[in-house]
């Protein structure tokens, strides 16, 4: 890091800093400066963004052409981001209010739904298949916590992260 051109161990609320990375193992004389990327988010040294690998969220379904199941295999699109995940668990049904709907199940009402269809909500998780990605908690930072799952060309379902789950 440089702020003003002279070394620094962190950025100060409010002061602008170039980043500079060096090559791997020493490989090379040049340090290579970065500008921000789509996709990057900052965050205060004292306070980093949360990284996640699996989340649980709640979801609203769109036209779906076909119910969406447990392991499906979709894209998360996060803010800038986007990454390959998969459908691990369908928590529960909720009905427009955001009360839980009983799924019939072999123990009397408490089983969980195999299946979502177009214009259902539920609580889901989502597991990523390829590494963490930043990404927060409605309640610590809406704009960050909004998703869409996607395959393909069609969006599937549109949320926001209530738990980090790891």
């Amino acid at each position: 890091l440089a702020v003003g051109g002279e070394p620094a161990a962190a950025l100060v609320d409010g002061e602008c800093g170039e980043v500079a990375v060096a090559p791997a193992g020493g490989g090379g004389s040049t340090l290579e400066v970065l500008s921000p990327q789509p996709g990057w988010v900052l965050s205060a040294a004292h306070a980093p963004a949360a990284l996640a690998t699996e989340i649980e969220a709640r979801v609203q379904c769109l036209q779906l052409r076909r119910p969406l199941v447990k392991g499906d295999v979709v894209e998360l699109h996060s803010h800038c981001a986007l990454a390959p995940a998969v459908v691990s668990r369908i928590v529960c049904l909720l009905d427009a209010r955001g009360a839980v709907v009983p799924t019939p199940g072999a123990d009397g009402g408490k089983g969980r739904p195999r299946c979502l269809r177009s214009a259902e909500h539920a609580i889901i998780r989502v597991r990523l298949s390829e590494g963490p990605i930043c990404i927060e908690t409605f309640g610590a930072c809406a704009a960050l916590s909004r998703f869409s799952l996607r395959a393909g060309s069609e969006t599937l379902l549109v949320g926001a992260v209530t738990a980090i789950v790891s």
